[in-house]
């Protein structure tokens, strides 16, 4: 071979060496960190102002004060939901811990058929509280009588549509109301963010002028997307069907209670047992296990103090009688969804359904840093975590979030060593290495190899 002919061939093998490398950026490129930009319209299509001031806010409906504390602003809040103050508040809600007013006092003042907002309150208790989920006109009654009413309220879609037209026409008038959506549905199962999900942050950016806090959290969700799906890159779950059961849903449910469209195990590549497109709780009836037939059982933490309960019975049968591991898991949905333990869950699912990935040390380390990548002002997201602790073991839990496999045996639950599974793991490709993306390099050094021995035949 001449040198010419040599050239022609380095060339065809870098023109390969670019090919393969192509391939690889194209299928580990991330194009979900792209900017979010300021909404210039709120979820009602009404516009949105200039500029806000934030110094003290309001929040009424579904998720609406855990979207101020995405943005970093729970000092300011001075006016919540009912449903954000009492006791069961704390079901999943990490956002819950950045809060220290007195809720036994405050709580105290609920009473009657409209729970209304009370200026002194803010001074006494440290926060006011109106109808859970809604604003009744006894409520804007409440608010007119405020001498420092809130500057803004962050109100769900589906709240103020339930609004009577007196509180619609007369709320706007003692506060700037911006309304977002309410989002039951947080991402598809690549971890592409939901329509209603990123909505939201638009429209908070602009309310916050925040746009590059908006930007930091959907690069944080990304990021922890890709962490998550590293770690099972390759790697088979070793059962073959899993369950979760008491999924939350508008209040703690028996173990019968389950999601069809369940992120976390999507995320962590683990098949759901109960297989619907629902992505909120629902009932999976007595024969839910006759139809999932699982391998391993989530145990969402809301509804642990039910599992003696009549629905939960035909789980407890199933799992006692084929030694089906228990493993606790953190609620999942409650007062809408719980964005965050979405991704904790996952982690979680993962440290169950794979051995040797990570310690569950780890796996604790992993679901803090999620809390404070969601929450700004969490410095520590062991906050979160001992938030829980201290509700569930108060409110007669059965179990912890302790990372153990139960076994339901005589009626209690017993700690046994780290179950086998019923798949044998994959050992192939552990090293993480996409599948796909070795056969496409696998192709094109063949293609590399016949494209040097044709300039090498035509040199001759």
């Amino acid at each position: 071979m001449d040198f010419r002919s040599a050239k022609t061939a380095g060339l065809a093998v870098l023109l390969v060496a670019t090919m393969i490398l192509s391939a690889s950026a194209v299928m580990f490129s991330d194009d979900s960190d792209a900017a979010v930009s300021k909404a210039t319209k709120d979820a009602l299509g009404n516009d949105l102002e200039a500029s806000y001031d934030t110094s003290s806010i309001m929040t009424i409906g579904v998720g609406t004060l855990r979207w101020v504390c995405y943005f970093g602003h729970s000092d300011d809040v001075v006016c919540i939901d009912a449903g954000d103050a009492n006791a069961a508040s704390w079901n999943g809600k990490a956002y819950r811990s950045l809060f220290d007013f007195d809720q036994a006092g405050l709580v105290s003042n609920m009473s009657g058929a409209s729970i209304n907002p009370v200026e002194s309150h803010v001074s006494t208790y440290g926060m006011a509280c109106h109808d859970h989920n809604g604003f009744s006109t006894a409520n804007l009654e409440n608010l007119n009588d405020w001498t420092s009413a809130p500057k803004v309220t962050i109100v769900s879609k589906t709240a103020w549509n339930s609004f009577d037209s007196a509180v619609q026409t007369g709320l706007p008038l003692k506060t700037k109301v911006v309304v977002i959506e309410e989002v039951d549905s947080f991402m598809d199962s690549e971890g592409n963010l939901s329509t209603g999900f990123s909505t939201n942050l638009s429209i908070l950016a602009a309310v916050f002028n925040d746009t590059a806090r908006a930007d930091q959290l959907a690069s944080f969700i990304s990021s922890t997307v890709s962490d998550i799906k590293s770690l099972v890159s390759g790697k088979t779950a070793k059962f073959s069907a899993a369950y979760v059961g008491s999924a939350s849903n508008a209040g703690a449910k028996t173990l019968n209670w389950s999601v069809g469209s369940y992120v976390p195990f999507e995320l962590a590549g683990v098949n759901n047992g109960y297989d619907n497109s629902n992505s909120t709780a629902t009932n999976a009836g007595s024969e839910a296990m006759s139809k999932a037939n699982p391998k391993v059982i989530f145990a969402d933490l809301s509804g642990t103090a039910k599992y003696s309960a009549e629905d939960s019975a035909p789980i407890l049968t199933y799992a006692e009688l084929n030694k089906t591991p228990i493993y606790t898991i953190l609620p999942y949905f409650w007062f809408g969804f719980n964005f965050d333990n979405a991704l904790a869950d996952a982690y979680l699912v993962i440290y169950a359904c794979y051995d040797g990935v990570m310690t569950f040390e780890q796996c604790q380390s992993k679901i803090k840093a999620v809390y404070e990548g969601f929450f700004p002002e969490m410095s520590d997201g062991q906050t979160a975590l001992t938030g829980f602790d201290t509700y569930y073991s108060g409110a007669g839990s059965h179990l912890t979030l302790d990372g153990k496999a139960y076994n339901y045996e005589n009626s209690a639950f017993k700690a046994v060593d780290r179950p086998a599974g019923n798949v044998t793991p994959s050992s192939a490709n552990d090293g993480g290495l996409d599948i796909g993306l070795i056969a496409i390099a696998g192709v094109v050094i063949i293609i590399a190899v016949a494209a040097v021995a044709m300039v090498a035949a035509k040199s001759r």
